[in-house]
């Protein structure tokens, strides 16, 4: 839900709001473009002084960066390889990593500097569904998380060469909406938007541990926004401890409304609960079931 009565403290150096996780924390804000996917969070020093969120534009030749706490733009930054769909966007604080479908494809993965200058093509992005990468997220080691939109599933690719790497993570709807990905370095898990095919929008954010490809502690974010492209998480790989709102947050792109929203997550890594031994369930020609198990 969104408390929108409950105070929240004016921004300033890691502010503490009184919030709930799945309410907002800053927003909504207008985006420059119009046609926004991916994000990431890069912390200072950077080209704009201060921690920022750079969130891609689809069509646009550029992409805007902006104050990480207080969601105003404060920049623009050049696509790799303009004309061609530029859909996610990632950093390991060195470099800016970018997913390009370049027309008739494959995806590509690009690396920049983090003023967008020096582009390189790194390599062919290993989706093994489909073709058509959607946002990105570096897992602070040699891996990049990249979503296969078609292919319903999460890709770890390598940071080298954009080849795959393994492993993939299912869809948590199995299939539906849901473009982007986040990693969350503090519990080595990822947390995805996504809504079922019924739904037809991201309803939901879960936090995924990518070993088990389990969907852990479900937020609801449905009343936020219709449908939401970029998430970044707080926690990034680039900066494990950023939390500039003083909880943990995440970033999400709402692309129907054109708006940036900082809301609370969960601070609690999820742990999956230990399976029940000696389950059984049996139901009599009546109807009645009986349930037992070893307690």
């Amino acid at each position: 839900s969104i408390l929108s009565s409950v105070p929240i403290a004016p921004p300033g150096p890691n502010p503490v709001a009184s919030v709930i996780p799945g309410d907002i924390l800053a927003g909504p804000a207008p985006l420059q473009g119009s046609s926004a996917l991916g994000c990431c969070y890069l912390p200072a020093p950077n080209p704009w002084g201060t921690a920022a969120v750079l969130v891609v534009e689809l069509f646009s030749p550029v992409s805007w960066a902006y104050d990480a706490l207080t969601l105003e733009p404060i920049g623009t930054i050049p696509h790799p390889s303009p004309g061609s769909t530029t859909t996610g966007i990632t950093t390991d604080g060195n470099s800016l990593y970018w997913g390009i479908l370049a027309p008739p494809g494959p995806s590509q993965l690009w690396r920049t500097d983090l003023d967008g200058s020096n582009s390189i093509l790194v390599g062919s992005i290993g989706l093994q569904v489909t073709s058509f990468v959607g946002g990105l997220a570096w897992d602070g080691d040699d891996g990049i998380w990249a979503v296969d939109i078609a292919g319903e599933q999460y890709d770890r690719i390598s940071i080298d060469d954009g080849s795959y790497l393994g492993p993939s993570v299912l869809h948590p709807d199995t299939a539906g909406a849901g473009n982007g990905v986040a990693f969350r370095s503090d519990c080595g898990h990822l947390e995805i938007p996504h809504g079922s095919d019924f739904a037809g929008r991201v309803t939901t954010i879960s936090t995924v541990n990518p070993l088990t490809d389990v969907p852990l502690a479900p937020l609801e974010v449905a009343s936020i926004g219709f449908f939401i492209n970029g998430i970044e998480s707080s926690r990034p790989a680039v900066a494990p401890a950023a939390d500039p709102y003083g909880v943990y947050s995440i970033w999400i792109v709402d692309n129907s409304s054109n708006n940036l929203f900082a809301i609370e997550g969960r601070s609690q890594c999820p742990e999956e609960l230990p399976p029940i031994d000696g389950f059984s369930c049996n139901a009599d020609v009546s109807g009645n079931v009986q349930v037992t198990w070893d307690a």
